[in-house]
């Protein structure tokens, strides 16, 4: 665990870093402005964000701005690039091909990013529960992904990093298990591991009838929290959503499956007198319940 202190210190250090980068950004801008040319061409990108960024919640963070600024760019890329190399070098942008000045572009984008990075993962620590910390980060990856894909930056930042699309995407996969190892409390309490060793037919002790009552106690209980709270988190890109709740789904109704109607079958198991007490919920019911993540109107 990072000391408050140096943890604040890091995030003081990587919002002075993006605030260089966005000055930076605004010198070029301003330059932008200047030319005839760029002021006839100047257009707005991404209009259709701004209406995304209003549902987004708390979920993500307005990443938009970097992004927006860095996708403003790229109608003016050449040009961009050559002031870029005449503030490095002092020297006339003309003098720079335009090979030269895409290159000097994507790198300067890709550190962009990269201090981008730095101040969500630092962000992400906020979230004391592993699970929210992993959508919040999920959430901004995919997000700045698909600005990427969205106009041509993704082509410009492979300039310089050919895989950083791959690399935004296996960000997005990690997440995703990370928020997954959540249901592990949840799921260990109806795998066989857990579970008494007995010959079907043979009546059960005492301590195991204890023992099956508190793994479904324990599974139904485990179950009902996850779902009352993570049905309030967002996810805002719907192909996510539904393909995290499909994913979740199916781990979850196997194993619960499995444990209702394995070879042991200690779903028919006589354990009880008030089976309904302990057996709340069919198969295709947590099922249902699994597909109400992520939605506070559900």
């Amino acid at each position: 665990m990072i000391p408050p202190q140096e943890a604040s210190a890091r995030r003081r250090e990587i919002e002075d870093k993006l605030k260089q980068e966005e000055e930076t950004l605004s010198f070029i801008r301003d330059s932008l402005e200047k030319s005839d040319q760029l002021t006839r061409n100047m257009v707005s990108i991404l209009s259709s964000f701004e209406s995304r960024l209003m549902k987004l919640e708390n979920s993500i963070i307005p990443v938009h701005k970097q992004t927006e600024n860095l996708q403003q760019l790229l109608d003016f890329q050449e040009t961009a690039g050559a002031m870029l190399a005449s503030q490095e070098t002092s020297s006339s942008a003309t003098s720079y091909s335009s090979e030269f000045s895409r290159r000097l572009l994507s790198t300067y984008i890709c550190k962009v990013l990269g201090n981008l990075q730095l101040n969500l993962l630092s962000k992400s620590k906020v979230y004391e529960d592993p699970a929210l910390s992993a959508i919040f980060l999920h959430n901004n990856y995919n997000y700045i992904l698909k600005a990427l894909e969205k106009s041509e930056l993704i082509q410009l930042v492979a300039v310089t990093q050919k895989t950083a699309e791959r690399s935004y995407r296996e960000h997005i996969e990690q997440q995703i298990q990370t928020y997954q190892r959540s249901w592990l409390k949840v799921t260990d309490y109806i795998t066989e591991k857990n579970l008494p060793v007995f010959q079907p037919g043979v009546k059960l002790r005492d301590k195991e009838r204890q023992v099956i009552k508190e793994r479904f106690k324990g599974f139904n209980d485990g179950l009902e929290e996850l779902c009352k709270i993570q049905k309030a988190w967002a996810i805002p890109d719907t192909e996510q959503r539904d393909k995290i709740r499909q994913a979740q789904k199916h781990i979850v109704k196997e194993t619960y499956g499995a444990f209702l109607h394995s070879a042991c079958r200690y779903g028919s198991v006589p354990f009880t007198k008030n089976p309904e007490k302990y057996i709340k919920y069919h198969v295709e019911q947590v099922g249902d319940m699994i597909d109400r993540l992520f939605d506070t109107s559900a």
